[in-house]
This record gives structure tokens, sequence and C-alpha cells, in this order.
């Protein structure tokens, strides 16, 4: 989600249905994986974003429910974050 207002963070948003048979850490080690890489893209996508939010939680409405957050400055992009960000936008 773009910012309401110049300087304001980028966010996004993540919700991911959990897979039968994973333990609540694998669930959330992956989904966590997803959110950074997910908040370095963004950065790609939208050179101007200089504080990048991430918030995920589980998809549709479970029983049990869990969140995870990360914060990405990304004032201090570097090449090796560019090529980092550009591997993972063009993975199949």
């Amino acid at each position: 989600m773009q910012p309401s207002a110049p300087g304001f963070p980028h966010y996004v948003f993540l919700f991911l249905k959990r897979k039968p048979g994973l333990t609540d850490e694998e669930y959330r080690n992956i989904r966590m994986h997803l959110l950074s890489d997910y908040c370095h893209v963004t950065k790609l996508k939208y050179p101007q974003a200089m504080d990048i939010v991430g918030i995920a939680s589980e998809a549709g409405l479970p029983s049990r429910r869990s969140e995870d957050f990360m914060y990405l400055d990304a004032s201090h992009w570097s090449r090796e974050d560019e090529a980092k960000a550009k591997e993972l936008c063009y993975r199949s």
C-alpha cells in the first residue's frame, strides 16, 4: 500500500493460509521470510520508499491467530539489496 502522504511509510500486508502439517514455528518462519521478500520487492517497485512496514497474519478466520511485523529501513539501499530484490522479483 502506498503512503497517504509524502514521507509516510509504505505498507505490505500478507495473509497466508497455513498448510496442514506445519508446526507453528515452521509456518511463522515461512511467513516471515515471505514478508521480508515482499518488503524488499516493494523497494524495488517503489524506489522512493524509505520506510517499509510489513504486517502478516493467517488468511481467513482460523480459530488461532498470530501476527508478524517487520520494518525495512530502505534509506541505505545498496546495489546488493537491489540485486537481491530483483532476484526475488523475477524468480519463477
